[in-house]
């Protein structure tokens, strides 16, 4: 599992748009109600439950990443372990 990668993934698959990136900001390209569907596909693929306060601040799929990382920092360390072996 890349957690950066399904991020986008989830975000293309709403959208129906492919020139989107890790900075592409959510009202760009959904409205109100699409980010809302999009925060609860992200829970449920990563099992995990993001507070309201913290939805309200999700702008770019890298902003939804830091809060996924947040409450599930065994992403963040996998990604990181694969950066490294893949430098050897």
């Amino acid at each position: 599992m890349n957690a950066k990668s399904d991020v986008i993934r989830l975000f293309k698959e709403l959208t129906k748009e492919e020139d989107v990136n890790m900075n592409s900001r959510l009202y760009d390209y959904m409205d109100s109600l699409d980010s809302v569907e999009y925060i609860i596909k992200a829970e449920q693929f990563f099992n995990v439950s993001i507070r309201d306060d913290e939805a309200e601040k999700i702008n770019t799929p890298n902003d939804l990443l830091k809060i996924v990382y947040k409450y599930r920092p065994d992403l963040q360390i996998t990604a990181k372990i694969k950066r490294i072996l893949n430098k050897n």
